[in-house]
């Protein structure tokens, strides 16, 4: 239910909602390894500048909080929102 509610505001751009949403299922189930990955995701998603670009990718996270690849796609997005001008952007290529 947590998830599922979590998710629902993730979707609709309520990161914030979202958090609460996951701390109050975690109270619950401490070691819920689905709310767990998805309190991570949401974490790099509160720090995005334009979480709305990967909105496809936000819904995939939402109904598979557990999915590497998706995880690993999130954190890409971020860091290469994070870059500022084209010198960070060299330093993302590089990496």
């Amino acid at each position: 239910m947590w998830r599922e509610l979590a998710g629902f505001h993730l979707r609709h751009a309520r990161p914030a909602d979202a958090s609460a949403a996951i701390a109050s299922g975690l109270k619950v189930g401490p070691a819920d390894v689905d709310l767990l990955a998805l309190k991570e995701r949401t974490q790099i998603l509160v720090t995005m500048k334009r979480p709305a670009d990967i909105q496809p990718l936000v819904d995939l996270i939402t109904r598979d909080p557990r999915n590497e690849a998706a995880a690993e796609m999130l954190k890409i997005v971020a860091d290469g929102q994070a870059a500022v001008g084209p010198a960070n952007a060299a330093q993302v290529a590089e990496n």
